[in-house]
């Protein structure tokens, strides 16, 4: 419809110049027609300049058009002019096309910004980059693995000679490898795979990073649970005849003639072995709670609420064994989601172990820190004795070993399984003569909801 007006009033320019050259021609240029000549000429001029004017005018705006969707520039806006009454269609057709290419790029962003948010809370670390090296992603996780500046160029951070940066960038595709990553205290075991494709003609290079050393922790605590469920069975059924027959053997001797010598050896042989055999039994028994831990009832919490409501619980104990408590929570502690009497059975537990270290320290004292970053809650205890002798660090987790007399060497092994089943993670630092820090760490509950 507007192109067909376009063409009509085109048209009708082109007849009054038609008729105006016609016009001029029938004058044959007589000198008589000379005024009448010169005012055709100038009619001719002017018709000839207006339909010039017509036609550039919507070849000027149409590009007008194009270089505003070329440049993103929706400012632009086609005025409806009141002597352009056909192009009023025209123009209109023309803003909506800006405003449908403004509201079509607010859109497009606003999936970048929900894609970007959404691959920053994964609890796995992803990075991708172009062939050239411009980084595309690099997300929160990744960052916290890498620990360093993030440049925009994939090539700085291997020139920088990163360690895992190298790793991953020299690594094959579609072949996941394990790489052991020291983080402070912590060590790391992550699963990386490098995997590579074209997007708009550019080779993208994509890394995955994920921690594997929870998942390790878990198989460890499942492997040690089978051996312990299938020793345990067997010690009892092994231990309960042998109990009966001590038993009857008992029987069986008082009926003899007591006066016969040796009777009464053979009798306290037989008492040792049953009373050796009860105790065994029991202390098979005491272990098979290892196999028992409950699963946590999760829920809501306040962090500094249970730092606090801990350090009054155990204050009484630690003032009688005159030991100094340093209590540090930071100030800006949100929530998490525990059961809050297991978890308070594994910083009982640790407690106990920190005041048995310090029964020998001149000036024994303990540091009971809480703090927040962006991906979990850490809590750290500290204590100032004699600390773990490095050949001891990675067994004390190990069911059923103790360095103490009368320990049974498994409460470390149920406090791992317990912040395990919250998500988190049980580990130590130590060093001879500078104490131990065992650390506990607990997902934020939004990360924990993601697992």
């Amino acid at each position: 419809m507007i192109f067909n007006r376009f063409a009509l009033l085109v048209g009708i320019r082109l007849v009054i110049l038609f008729a105006l050259l016609s016009t001029l021609a029938a004058t044959q240029f007589d000198g008589k027609w000379l005024f009448s000549i010169l005012i055709l000429c100038s009619l001719i001029l002017l018709m000839t300049v207006e339909l010039l004017r017509f036609i550039n005018r919507t070849n000027f705006d149409l590009v007008k058009l194009l270089q505003a969707l070329e440049k993103d520039d929706f400012s632009t806006h086609f005025q409806q002019r009141p002597s352009g009454r056909s192009f009023r269609k025209l123009y209109g057709a023309f803003n909506k096309v800006i405003d449908r290419y403004q509201a079509a790029q607010l859109q497009q962003e606003a999936q970048k910004e929900f894609l970007n948010i959404a691959v920053s809370k994964l609890n796995v670390g992803v990075i991708a980059h172009e062939e050239e090296g411009r980084i595309l992603i690099f997300n929160e996780y990744a960052r916290s693995v890498v620990e360093d500046i993030i440049p925009q160029d994939w090539d700085i951070l291997v020139l920088r000679k990163v360690p895992i940066i190298q790793f991953l960038h020299d690594m094959p595709t579609d072949s996941p490898q394990i790489y052991s990553h020291a983080k402070g205290a912590q060590a790391q075991s992550l699963l990386l795979q490098a995997s590579q494709f074209s997007l708009l003609q550019k080779r993208i290079r994509l890394y995955t990073i994920k921690d594997i050393r929870s998942q390790l922790d878990q198989k460890e605590v499942e492997s040690w649970q089978k051996v312990i469920r299938v020793l345990t069975h067997e010690i009892m059924n092994s231990l309960t005849p042998v109990i009966s027959l001590t038993d009857m053997a008992g029987i069986m001797l008082k009926d003899l003639d007591q006066s016969k010598v040796g009777t009464q050896a053979i009798q306290d042989a037989l008492d040792t072995a049953q009373g050796r055999a009860k105790g065994l039994l029991s202390f098979v028994k005491s272990y098979r709670q290892y196999l028992k831990v409950p699963n946590p009832s999760l829920q809501a919490e306040s962090v500094k609420e249970f730092g606090d409501q801990l350090v009054q619980l155990l204050g009484p104990r630690l003032q009688s064994a005159n030991i100094k408590l340093e209590y540090a929570p930071a100030s800006s502690l949100g929530g998490m989601l525990a059961d809050q009497y297991l978890l308070e059975q594994v910083f009982i537990n640790l407690f106990t172990n920190a005041i048995q270290a310090l029964e020998e320290s001149p000036n024994p004292l303990i540091q009971f820190e809480i703090k927040q970053d962006q991906q979990r809650i850490i809590f750290m205890v500290k204590d100032n004795g004699p600390g773990i002798p490095e050949h001891q660090v990675s067994e004390i987790f190990v069911p059923f070993y103790t360095s103490k007399e009368e320990g049974s060497g498994i409460g470390l092994s149920i406090s791992r399984q317990i912040v395990q089943a919250h998500g988190g993670r049980l580990y130590v630092q130590s060093q001879e003569r500078l104490g131990a820090t065992f650390f506990v760490e607990l997902p934020l509950p939004e990360k924990l909801e993601q697992m």
